[in-house]
Protein backbone atom coordinates (compact mmCIF):
# COMPACT_ATOMS: atom_id res chain seq x y z
CA UNK A 1 0.00 0.00 0.00
CA UNK A 2 2.90 2.36 0.63
CA UNK A 3 3.82 2.08 -3.05
CA UNK A 4 0.27 3.10 -3.98
CA UNK A 5 0.64 6.26 -1.88
CA UNK A 6 4.01 7.00 -3.46
CA UNK A 7 2.50 6.50 -6.92
CA UNK A 8 -0.36 8.90 -6.21
CA UNK A 9 2.01 11.56 -4.87
CA UNK A 10 4.40 11.25 -7.81
CA UNK A 11 1.50 11.26 -10.27
CA UNK A 12 0.12 14.42 -8.65
CA UNK A 13 3.29 16.38 -9.39
CA UNK A 14 3.57 14.96 -12.93
CA UNK A 15 -0.07 15.83 -13.56
CA UNK A 16 0.28 19.47 -12.53
CA UNK A 17 3.40 19.96 -14.62
CA UNK A 18 2.06 18.08 -17.65
CA UNK A 19 -1.29 19.87 -17.59
CA UNK A 20 0.43 23.20 -18.17
CA UNK A 21 2.69 21.60 -20.76
CA UNK A 22 -0.34 20.17 -22.55
CA UNK A 23 -2.21 23.48 -22.67
CA UNK A 24 0.48 24.87 -24.96
CA UNK A 25 1.60 21.73 -26.77
CA UNK A 26 -1.84 20.24 -27.25
CA UNK A 27 -3.55 23.56 -27.82
CA UNK A 28 -1.08 25.53 -29.93
CA UNK A 29 1.17 22.76 -31.28
CA UNK A 30 4.12 24.46 -29.59
CA UNK A 31 6.64 22.31 -27.75
CA UNK A 32 7.40 24.79 -24.99
CA UNK A 33 10.84 23.72 -23.80
CA UNK A 34 10.89 26.54 -21.25
CA UNK A 35 8.37 24.69 -19.06
CA UNK A 36 11.11 22.89 -17.13
CA UNK A 37 12.96 26.16 -16.53
CA UNK A 38 9.78 27.73 -15.14
CA UNK A 39 9.45 24.74 -12.81
CA UNK A 40 12.96 25.34 -11.46
CA UNK A 41 12.48 29.13 -11.35
CA UNK A 42 9.47 28.78 -9.06
CA UNK A 43 11.39 26.50 -6.71
CA UNK A 44 14.25 29.02 -6.47
CA UNK A 45 11.82 31.90 -5.87
CA UNK A 46 10.13 29.90 -3.09
CA UNK A 47 13.55 29.24 -1.58
CA UNK A 48 14.36 32.96 -1.51
CA UNK A 49 10.96 33.91 -0.10
CA UNK A 50 11.11 31.35 2.72
CA UNK A 51 14.70 32.23 3.59
CA UNK A 52 13.54 35.83 3.77
CA UNK A 53 11.33 34.87 6.69
CA UNK A 54 7.99 34.30 4.96
CA UNK A 55 5.97 31.10 5.22
CA UNK A 56 6.07 28.41 2.57
CA UNK A 57 2.49 29.28 1.66
CA UNK A 58 3.55 32.82 0.78
CA UNK A 59 6.47 31.32 -1.13
CA UNK A 60 4.12 29.03 -3.04
CA UNK A 61 1.87 31.90 -4.14
CA UNK A 62 4.71 34.29 -5.02
CA UNK A 63 6.66 31.60 -6.90
CA UNK A 64 3.65 30.40 -8.89
CA UNK A 65 2.79 33.96 -9.90
CA UNK A 66 6.42 34.61 -10.86
CA UNK A 67 6.46 31.53 -13.10
CA UNK A 68 3.16 32.62 -14.69
CA UNK A 69 4.54 36.11 -15.34
CA UNK A 70 7.73 34.78 -16.95
CA UNK A 71 5.69 32.33 -19.05
CA UNK A 72 3.59 35.22 -20.33
CA UNK A 73 6.75 37.24 -21.01
CA UNK A 74 8.18 34.37 -23.09
CA UNK A 75 5.06 34.40 -25.20
CA UNK A 76 4.95 38.17 -25.59
CA UNK A 77 8.65 38.67 -26.33
CA UNK A 78 9.39 35.64 -28.51
CA UNK A 79 6.47 33.46 -29.54
CA UNK A 80 3.84 36.11 -30.30
CA UNK A 81 6.18 38.03 -32.67
CA UNK A 82 6.95 34.74 -34.41
CA UNK A 83 3.23 34.06 -34.89
CA UNK A 84 2.68 37.53 -36.34
CA UNK A 85 5.48 36.90 -38.84
CA UNK A 86 4.13 33.51 -39.82
CA UNK A 87 6.81 31.56 -37.95
CA UNK A 88 5.75 27.95 -37.55
CA UNK A 89 7.20 24.47 -37.40
CA UNK A 90 10.31 24.25 -35.26
CA UNK A 91 10.79 28.00 -34.84
CA UNK A 92 8.63 28.40 -31.69
CA UNK A 93 10.30 25.35 -30.15
CA UNK A 94 13.74 26.82 -30.84
CA UNK A 95 12.64 30.16 -29.38
CA UNK A 96 11.35 28.46 -26.22
CA UNK A 97 14.63 26.52 -25.97
CA UNK A 98 16.52 29.83 -26.09
CA UNK A 99 14.31 31.23 -23.34
CA UNK A 100 14.88 28.08 -21.28
CA UNK A 101 18.66 28.32 -21.63
CA UNK A 102 18.62 31.95 -20.52
CA UNK A 103 16.49 31.20 -17.44
CA UNK A 104 18.57 28.17 -16.45
CA UNK A 105 21.82 30.12 -16.90
CA UNK A 106 20.50 32.90 -14.65
CA UNK A 107 19.36 30.36 -12.06
CA UNK A 108 22.73 28.61 -12.17
CA UNK A 109 24.50 31.92 -11.59
CA UNK A 110 22.12 32.88 -8.81
CA UNK A 111 22.42 29.57 -6.95
CA UNK A 112 26.11 29.06 -7.63
CA UNK A 113 25.19 25.72 -9.20
CA UNK A 114 24.55 24.40 -5.68
CA UNK A 115 21.73 22.23 -4.41
CA UNK A 116 19.86 24.41 -1.91
CA UNK A 117 17.71 23.36 1.05
CA UNK A 118 14.43 24.90 2.10
CA UNK A 119 14.36 25.93 5.78
CA UNK A 120 12.98 22.98 7.71
CA UNK A 121 10.92 25.22 9.96
CA UNK A 122 8.95 26.53 6.98
CA UNK A 123 7.79 23.07 5.84
CA UNK A 124 4.79 21.01 6.98
CA UNK A 125 6.08 18.49 9.52
CA UNK A 126 3.16 16.16 10.24
CA UNK A 127 3.35 12.40 9.73
CA UNK A 128 0.26 10.19 9.68
CA UNK A 129 0.21 6.40 9.95
CA UNK A 130 -2.66 4.23 8.74
CA UNK A 131 -1.69 0.67 9.50
CA UNK A 132 1.60 0.08 7.72
CA UNK A 133 1.17 3.11 5.46
CA UNK A 134 2.90 6.40 6.25
CA UNK A 135 1.60 9.66 4.79
CA UNK A 136 3.27 13.01 5.41
CA UNK A 137 1.71 16.45 5.32
CA UNK A 138 3.93 17.29 2.35
CA UNK A 139 2.49 14.34 0.43
CA UNK A 140 -1.03 15.45 1.31
CA UNK A 141 -0.09 18.92 0.05
CA UNK A 142 1.02 17.48 -3.31
CA UNK A 143 -2.20 15.51 -3.79
CA UNK A 144 -4.36 18.42 -2.61
CA UNK A 145 -2.62 20.90 -4.91
CA UNK A 146 -3.13 18.59 -7.89
CA UNK A 147 -6.81 18.14 -7.00
CA UNK A 148 -7.31 21.91 -6.85
CA UNK A 149 -5.42 22.52 -10.11
CA UNK A 150 -7.38 19.86 -11.98
CA UNK A 151 -10.70 20.81 -10.45
CA UNK A 152 -10.34 24.48 -11.33
CA UNK A 153 -9.06 23.69 -14.83
CA UNK A 154 -11.93 21.28 -15.53
CA UNK A 155 -14.48 23.85 -14.37
CA UNK A 156 -12.94 26.66 -16.42
CA UNK A 157 -12.58 24.61 -19.61
CA UNK A 158 -15.96 22.88 -19.50
CA UNK A 159 -18.30 25.19 -17.59
CA UNK A 160 -17.41 28.71 -18.68
CA UNK A 161 -17.56 30.79 -21.83
CA UNK A 162 -13.83 31.45 -21.48
CA UNK A 163 -13.19 27.72 -21.46
CA UNK A 164 -15.27 27.17 -24.59
CA UNK A 165 -13.40 29.99 -26.31
CA UNK A 166 -10.05 28.49 -25.26
CA UNK A 167 -11.04 25.08 -26.63
CA UNK A 168 -12.19 26.67 -29.88
CA UNK A 169 -8.86 28.46 -30.20
CA UNK A 170 -7.01 25.21 -29.46
CA UNK A 171 -8.95 23.38 -32.18
CA UNK A 172 -8.53 25.99 -34.92
CA UNK A 173 -6.97 29.34 -34.12
CA UNK A 174 -7.70 30.86 -37.55
CA UNK A 175 -11.38 29.89 -37.44
CA UNK A 176 -11.70 31.21 -33.90
CA UNK A 177 -10.23 34.53 -35.01
CA UNK A 178 -12.62 34.71 -37.97
CA UNK A 179 -15.68 34.41 -35.71
CA UNK A 180 -14.43 37.23 -33.52
CA UNK A 181 -12.83 35.44 -30.60
CA UNK A 182 -9.93 37.34 -28.97
CA UNK A 183 -7.42 34.63 -29.81
CA UNK A 184 -4.31 36.51 -28.66
CA UNK A 185 -5.87 37.16 -25.25
CA UNK A 186 -6.85 33.50 -25.01
CA UNK A 187 -3.33 32.41 -25.93
CA UNK A 188 -1.99 34.71 -23.21
CA UNK A 189 -4.34 32.98 -20.78
CA UNK A 190 -2.98 29.58 -21.84
CA UNK A 191 0.58 30.69 -21.19
CA UNK A 192 -0.36 32.20 -17.83
CA UNK A 193 -2.06 28.98 -16.76
CA UNK A 194 0.82 26.89 -18.11
CA UNK A 195 3.38 28.88 -16.15
CA UNK A 196 1.20 28.90 -13.04
CA UNK A 197 0.87 25.11 -13.05
CA UNK A 198 4.60 24.62 -13.66
CA UNK A 199 5.28 26.97 -10.76
CA UNK A 200 2.97 25.13 -8.36
CA UNK A 201 4.50 21.79 -9.40
CA UNK A 202 8.02 23.17 -8.88
CA UNK A 203 7.33 24.47 -5.39
CA UNK A 204 5.46 21.31 -4.36
CA UNK A 205 8.42 19.21 -5.55
CA UNK A 206 10.82 21.41 -3.60
CA UNK A 207 8.65 20.93 -0.49
CA UNK A 208 8.47 17.15 -0.99
CA UNK A 209 12.24 16.76 -1.19
CA UNK A 210 13.27 19.90 0.77
CA UNK A 211 15.80 20.72 -1.94
CA UNK A 212 16.08 23.15 -4.83
CA UNK A 213 18.32 22.98 -7.91
CA UNK A 214 18.64 25.16 -10.98
CA UNK A 215 18.38 22.04 -13.20
CA UNK A 216 15.55 20.26 -11.38
CA UNK A 217 13.12 20.92 -14.24
CA UNK A 218 15.03 18.81 -16.80
CA UNK A 219 13.68 15.46 -15.62
CA UNK A 220 10.17 16.82 -15.37
CA UNK A 221 10.33 18.20 -18.90
CA UNK A 222 10.95 14.69 -20.22
CA UNK A 223 8.28 13.23 -17.96
CA UNK A 224 5.81 15.91 -19.05
CA UNK A 225 6.41 15.11 -22.69
CA UNK A 226 5.82 11.40 -22.06
CA UNK A 227 2.61 12.15 -20.17
CA UNK A 228 1.25 14.45 -22.88
CA UNK A 229 1.91 11.92 -25.64
CA UNK A 230 0.47 9.03 -23.63
CA UNK A 231 -2.59 10.95 -22.53
CA UNK A 232 -3.28 12.66 -25.85
CA UNK A 233 -2.69 16.21 -26.99
CA UNK A 234 -5.11 18.61 -25.34
CA UNK A 235 -6.79 15.97 -23.15
CA UNK A 236 -7.14 16.84 -19.45
CA UNK A 237 -8.38 13.36 -18.40
CA UNK A 238 -5.68 11.78 -20.56
CA UNK A 239 -2.99 13.83 -18.82
CA UNK A 240 -4.22 12.65 -15.42
CA UNK A 241 -4.37 8.98 -16.43
CA UNK A 242 -0.98 9.07 -18.13
CA UNK A 243 0.56 10.68 -15.04
CA UNK A 244 -0.68 7.79 -12.93
CA UNK A 245 0.62 5.24 -15.45
CA UNK A 246 4.07 6.86 -15.64
CA UNK A 247 4.30 7.23 -11.85
CA UNK A 248 3.26 3.59 -11.36
CA UNK A 249 5.98 2.43 -13.76
CA UNK A 250 8.66 4.48 -12.03
CA UNK A 251 7.63 3.65 -8.46
CA UNK A 252 7.15 -0.02 -9.37
CA UNK A 253 10.56 -0.23 -11.03
CA UNK A 254 12.22 1.27 -7.95
CA UNK A 255 10.45 -1.16 -5.60
CA UNK A 256 11.49 -4.03 -7.89
CA UNK A 257 15.13 -2.97 -7.77
CA UNK A 258 15.08 -1.70 -11.35
CA UNK A 259 15.46 2.01 -10.64
CA UNK A 260 18.24 2.32 -13.24
CA UNK A 261 15.74 1.25 -15.90
CA UNK A 262 12.73 3.33 -14.85
CA UNK A 263 13.20 5.93 -17.58
CA UNK A 264 13.89 3.23 -20.16
CA UNK A 265 10.64 1.49 -19.21
CA UNK A 266 8.71 4.78 -19.43
CA UNK A 267 10.05 5.61 -22.88
CA UNK A 268 9.50 2.02 -23.96
CA UNK A 269 5.83 2.46 -23.10
CA UNK A 270 5.85 5.71 -25.07
CA UNK A 271 7.19 3.93 -28.17
CA UNK A 272 4.58 1.18 -27.84
CA UNK A 273 1.80 3.76 -27.49
CA UNK A 274 2.99 5.63 -30.58
CA UNK A 275 2.90 2.38 -32.54
CA UNK A 276 -0.46 1.17 -31.25
CA UNK A 277 -2.39 4.38 -30.59
CA UNK A 278 -0.55 7.51 -31.79
CA UNK A 279 -3.27 9.82 -30.46
CA UNK A 280 -2.77 8.64 -26.87
CA UNK A 281 -5.38 7.47 -24.38
CA UNK A 282 -7.90 10.25 -25.01
CA UNK A 283 -6.43 12.29 -27.88
CA UNK A 284 -8.64 13.30 -30.78
CA UNK A 285 -8.12 11.45 -34.06
CA UNK A 286 -5.58 13.24 -36.20
CA UNK A 287 -8.16 13.87 -38.92
CA UNK A 288 -10.31 15.77 -36.43
CA UNK A 289 -7.58 18.31 -35.71
CA UNK A 290 -6.65 21.04 -38.22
Amino acid sequence: MQQVVNTIVTASVYAMFALGFNLVLGGLNILNLAQGALFALAAVVAYEVTHGGSSIWVGLVVAALAAAAVSLAINELTLAPLRRRGGAGFLPMVASLGASLIIVALLREHTGAQVLSLPSGALPQGIHKIGSVTISDTQLLAVGAAAVVYGVTALVLTRSSIGRAVRATEFDEDAARMIGLPTESLIRLMFLMSGLFAGVAGVVTAILYSTVSYSMGDEFLLAGFVVVVLGGFGSVPGTLLASVVLAAIQVGSVSAGLSDYSNALAFGLLIVMLMVRPTGFFGAPIAARP
